[in-house]
């Protein structure tokens, strides 16, 4: 884990317009969060997949799936004056 987060420390701290359009939605992202997985999970409840498969895929779609409703929530004026 140290080493994860010193490569994460050295590498993927940079600016760009990507970085800093996430960063901005970082807290609506922590408030809408919640929701998304659960969404996700019950939509994957009724397959006989393994559970090992299911967190393969709801974890990427609700990493994506977070950040782009906090996105479009930040767009809203009084929004984005509020976070």
């Amino acid at each position: 884990m140290a080493a994860l987060l010193a490569f994460g420390k050295n590498t993927l701290n940079t600016h760009s317009i990507f970085m800093n359009k996430m960063s901005r939605s970082a807290f609506a992202v922590y408030i809408l969060h919640p929701f998304v997985p659960v969404v996700l999970l019950l939509l994957l409840k009724d397959g006989s997949v393994d559970p090992a498969i299911k967190f393969l895929i709801v974890a990427p779609l609700g990493v994506i799936a977070s950040f782009l409703p906090s996105y479009v929530a930040l767009k809203i004026q009084g929004v984005n004056q509020a976070v």
